[in-house]
Formats: C-alpha cells, sequence, structure tokens
C-alpha cells in the first residue's frame, strides 16, 4: 500500500513537471488575473456561442470573459501576446488560419506549449457565405487538417466564422462534424485604427455595457501586441475573471489533407521528424513532440507560401495586359475579315490637344455659378 502510493506521488509529480502550466509558476502572482475557471465544452452535435451569432448558448456569468484571438499565428507578435498572457497567469483561445499555420508552425506550436487552446478559422480567410456548400466544407476541412499538422495533434473543434459571417447550412455541416461555433460578444476595434489608448478605452467600454462576454482580438495586429497588457491589467484593476474554454473531446481532421500537410511541412524544414516520442502536456489527450522543430526561417515559410502558389491555393495577382499598340507596325494590323483594325495611336500631337482640353473653362464656370 504504502509502495503504490509512493509511485502514485512520483508519477503525479512527472505529469506536473512536464505540463507548462505547472512547470513555469506564474512570475507576478501578485499582479496575476489567472484563470477564474475551465469549462470543458461538449461539442457533441455542435454548439454556438456568443451575441453576435444565429443562436447562442449559456457560458459566462457575470463579469467572466473569454479572451480570443484571430488571423494568426505570426513570428514575432504572437509570441509577444502569448508572453503578456504568461505574465498575467492567464489563457486565451487562439482561432488560427490554415495558411498561417503552416507558414508560421513554430510560432503555433510556442502557443500550444503555453497551454492556450487552438482552434480553427478556415484555410486562408474566405468569407463563407460568398463561396458554394461544397468550397466552404473545404475551407473547414483543410483548415482544421492545416492546424492539426503544424501543431501535431488535432486541433480543438472550434470554429469561427471570417468576418461573422454565417449561415443555418454551415452552421449545420459544423454540427455534424462535432464542431461548436464560436462567435463574439465584445469586438476589440483592433481593425478599425485605434491607436493603444483608445483600443483599451473602446474594449473596456463595450465590456462594461455588457458586464461579460467573449473578447475579440487580433495577434497578428502590432496595436494588439501593444495594448493587451494594458487590456490584461484593466480586466484585473475592474474585477473582471478569465475562464479558458477547451474541449471534451476530439475531432480527427482529414486524412487526405494531413498528410498531405505534414509532408509538405516536412519539405520545408518546419515540422520534427515523425516517429519521435510524445508527451502530454496538458488536460486530456494532447500531446505535442517532445523535442522542439527544426528553426524557423524566413527562406523556409517563403519556400512554403511559393509552394502553395504553385498549388494553386494562393492566387498571385495577375497583370492587366495593355490593349495599346505600342508601334506603327501593330497598328496596321488586320482583322480576320481582312478590314484595318482601328486603332488609337497617341501622338505629341494629341497629347497637345488633350492637354489644352483639360484646362478649366472660365466661360463655363461663370455660367455655373452666375447663370450666365
Amino acid at each position: 500500500m504504502r509502495c503504490t502510493t509512493t509511485l502514485t506521488l512520483l508519477l503525479a509529480m512527472y505529469l506536473l513537471a512536464a505540463d507548462p502550466a505547472f512547470a513555469s509558476p506564474c512570475d507576478n502572482p501578485r499582479n496575476a488575473l489567472g484563470v477564474s475557471r475551465v469549462v470543458e465544452i461538449d461539442t457533441t452535435g455542435g454548439a454556438t456561442f456568443g451575441s453576435l451569432s444565429r443562436r447562442k448558448d449559456k457560458l459566462l456569468r457575470h463579469k467572466e470573459v473569454v479572451l480570443t484571438f484571430d488571423d494568426g499565428p505570426i513570428a514575432g507578435r504572437t509570441e509577444k501576446i502569448v508572453k503578456a498572457l504568461a505574465r498575467y497567469c492567464t489563457k486565451a483561445t487562439f482561432f488560427a488560419v490554415g495558411t498561417m499555420a503552416l507558414a508560421y508552425p513554430k510560432s503555433l506550436r510556442r502557443v500550444a506549449a503555453a497551454g492556450h487552446t487552438i482552434a480553427n478559422h478556415t484555410w486562408k480567410h474566405a468569407r463563407l457565405t460568398g463561396l458554394s456548400f461544397a468550397r466552404a466544407k473545404l475551407q473547414i476541412d483543410k483548415g482544421h487538417a492545416a492546424i492539426s499538422a503544424a501543431i501535431g495533434r488535432p486541433a480543438a473543434p472550434f470554429f469561427r466564422f471570417p468576418y461573422l459571417r454565417d449561415s443555418r447550412a454551415l452552421i449545420g455541416y459544423l454540427g455534424k462534424r462535432n464542431i461548436a461555433n464560436f462567435a463574439v460578444d465584445i469586438v476589440s476595434g483592433d481593425t478599425d485604427g485605434y491607436g493603444v489608448k483608445q483600443m483599451v478605452k473602446t474594449t473596456m467600454r463595450r465590456l462594461r455595457k455588457r458586464g461579460r462576454g467573449i473578447l475579440l482580438f487580433h495577434d497578428i495586429k502590432k496595436v494588439t501586441t501593444r495594448a493587451i497588457p494594458h487590456v490584461l491589467a484593466a480586466l484585473r484593476k475592474e474585477g473582471y475573471k478569465v475562464v479558458h474554454v477547451v474541449p471534451k473531446t476530439r475531432v480527427e481532421p482529414n486524412a487526405k489533407y494531413a498528410k498531405m500537410f505534414q509532408k509538405r511541412l516536412a519539405r520545408h524544414g518546419l515540422v520534427a521528424p515523425a516517429g519521435q516520442k510524445s508527451r502530454d502536456i496538458s488536460q486530456g489527450n494532447i500531446t505535442l513532440a517532445a523535442t522542439e522543430i527544426a528553426p524557423q526561417d524566413d527562406q523556409a515559410a517563403t519556400a512554403l507560401l511559393a509552394t502553395e502558389k504553385r498549388d494553386g491555393d494562393i492566387k498571385p495577382k495577375l497583370k492587366r495586359k495593355s490593349t495599346r499598340r505600342r508601334s506603327a507596325t501593330s497598328a496596321r494590323s488586320t482583322t480576320r475579315s481582312g478590314k484595318p483594325r482601328r486603332r488609337f495611336v497617341r501622338t505629341a500631337k494629341r497629347k497637345k490637344q488633350k492637354h489644352k482640353a483639360s484646362k478649366p473653362n472660365p466661360v463655363t464656370w461663370s455660367y455655373i455659378f452666375f447663370g450666365r
């Protein structure tokens, strides 16, 4: 009996040491915002949270908030957000874009290692209501697979519609896939061109009006990286509590896309080799490769984006071809019927005439203003 108790204690100490949330305690507990409670979301059949949605389920109590960040990750700025959250010992949910996750997997793995929830924000941030139903489903499935490949485990079965534009058909599809729809209650305004002070002031004013809610930030914005420490300090000062949402179950990504994205990451040296041991880093069946991924550099990310363009995932901007004839030979070209093709060849004389015509006519202006 005594031996069993000793082994249990040793096992508990090992698991706590393996979990970064316990391995790195709060550096500043006196000013910590912390996490008031952890809510396990049962996504079976789908669920919708947030007032800016068609249907919403109750999640928060008075003076409770959920911190969410969209559109990332991006090297440098996402890490600053993670450091600010660690400074206040709190957790958040990151809704990542699939293409960004493949371009910056190391940044996303740092978010996962810090114990935050990572969810899906489509494959390339497309407005799903403007696409066909089949293409919209593809955006959801490819995004989930890309994010899962980037972090080395299935992403949380949470989803947020880009631009918060949803539809009943797509919400029904999420329900069939057992994925919860997370809308928002309060928009921080970090995309409205506000400065740091105005952004913090606007966010807190909207939060006071509602009393609770899901906050929307964007970790790709520079102003967010500068303002988030002030927002966290204001939340602590006014007595708000942070709720961390985690999934109760996991949803496996599409096997075809997951395998394709894993090969793509390995080809560009942005993911650790397969076959390495994994260890549990947080609650549930969440695993992360024990060794750090290969060093990421700009050249590898650039090569990956080039692959996206070649495969048709990112459409390059095409230059519009000019219809003007650049030489006298081309101006004398004919049509299929043999008739000469009319072309406008600009000469110095025409330029002079155009310049004269562009000058204002005093007679015309006097007629407009004085009626004569």
